[in-house]
């Protein structure tokens, strides 16, 4: 049967969001912020409800409001003219009708970004979302993470620009395979509820890293577990200055 002119795909679509799939970020993907230089994206945000997810069924994302044409396009949301609530927060907190609110929203924001050195890479680092973020930067997917207490980091090096849309589609619905599951006595909580960093890196950058002593040393001897990634052979620098040292190590 021929479909009508006006036949709206996405709404037939049950799978949306296996697209996404390959952008997802794990552990390995994770780089520690800690003594680097970063820049807190917090703040408030342009929040819009969306528990049908149309950002991702029907590409919100992409806010594509003219056509090939030139024509202007009608579309069913205006991300600039939402609230603004605050990140970090719990959206369940922001006013009492989101108190119950349990399903999808996404945050919008634009953020300029100024090149500091050559050869610079460039990550998004999230603390806390819960419970899976799809992550858009200028239109494009970049990220898909699950687990809310756990953090997460997106390098955007080819993807960034000077001016900046930054849009997080956050799910926090239940579900058997999600913690809290769907039979769990827990209030679950939604939204961006932890720091958001843009982190600037060196073109190697030491991902991970963990000091500790050595077993039956005496507490005379110590090893590190050191992971970077842009390198593949080379030293790093240990400085401990309490302990007197400083020293040149293989990776």
């Amino acid at each position: 049967m021929k479909k009508p002119g006006n036949f709206t795909e996405d709404i037939h679509v049950k799978d949306y969001r296996a697209p996404f799939e390959p952008f997802r970020k794990t552990s390995s993907d994770l780089i520690a912020i800690e003594g680097r230089g970063k820049e807190s994206l917090n703040g408030k945000w342009h929040f819009t409800l969306d528990p049908l997810e149309y950002t991702l069924r029907g590409s919100w994302y992409k806010e594509e409001h003219y056509d090939a044409a030139g024509r202007e396009k009608p579309v069913d949301y205006d991300f600039d003219q939402s609230r603004r609530v605050e990140v970090p927060s719990c959206w369940n907190m922001e006013t009492p009708e989101l108190f119950y609110y349990n399903s999808s929203a996404a945050y919008v924001r634009t953020f300029r970004y100024r090149r500091h050195k050559e050869g610079e890479r460039v990550f998004l680092n999230f603390e806390g979302a819960a419970y899976r973020a799809y992550v858009f930067l200028n239109g494009r997917p970049v990220a898909l993470h699950d687990g809310a207490s756990t953090p997460f980091s997106v390098e955007i090096t080819d993807t960034v620009k000077e001016e900046n849309r930054l849009i997080v589609l956050v799910d926090s619905h239940r579900a058997d395979d999600r913690v809290p599951m769907t039979n769990t006595d827990w209030f679950n909580y939604g939204g961006l509820y932890r720091d958001v960093y843009l982190v600037r890196t060196g073109k190697t950058v030491i991902k991970s890293w963990f000091l500790r002593l050595v077993p039956g040393s005496g507490y005379s001897r110590i090893a590190i577990d050191l992971t970077a990634d842009g390198l593949d052979e080379g030293t790093a620098r240990l400085s401990v200055p309490a302990l007197g040292i400083d020293e040149d190590i293989p990776v």
